[in-house]
């Protein structure tokens, strides 16, 4: 498979799809699903999640962290990754109000929401929603 992969001449060389339907890749990966459920139940949590303080914010956060187990990690993480259209490891507002549409329908409502989320969530202001929790900038901590 990999001397297929790595051949110089485009024509002999296995493709990326190819590559992807080859029985070692099958074997070892395991695609998870996320289902509509799980991305509005996500939505909800993300729209509800305010406490008062940065301090409250920064242990609440801590505490869930500490609460995930790896599938549990990996789920949310899929679910990070559906709403994170550029692939750059944060949800801007317009990914969110686009993710927000995608299962509501409401345009409206959609950007109201992903406006609330952000107010809730964006501890540093920066306008977008960090997966690996960094939205806490140092001046804050």
């Amino acid at each position: 498979m990999l001397k297929r992969m790595l051949t110089p001449n485009q024509m002999r060389r296995m493709s990326a799809n190819e590559a992807l339907r080859q029985p070692f890749i099958l074997i070892h990966s395991k695609e998870i699903v996320v289902s509509g459920t799980d991305l509005r139940t996500s939505l909800h949590h993300l729209r509800n999640f305010h406490t008062q303080t940065l301090f409250q914010k920064a242990v609440l956060t801590y505490i869930a962290s500490q609460q995930l187990q790896q599938q549990d990690e990996a789920k949310i993480r899929k679910i990070f990754d559906t709403f994170d259209i550029n692939k750059d490891g944060q949800l801007s507002k317009d990914e969110l109000t686009f993710g927000y549409e995608k299962l509501y329908g409401d345009p409206i409502q959609a950007k109201k929401q992903a406006e609330q989320i952000l107010k809730n969530i964006d501890l540093n202001h920066n306008g977008t929603i960090d997966y690996n929790g960094t939205n806490i900038s140092q001046q804050d901590s």
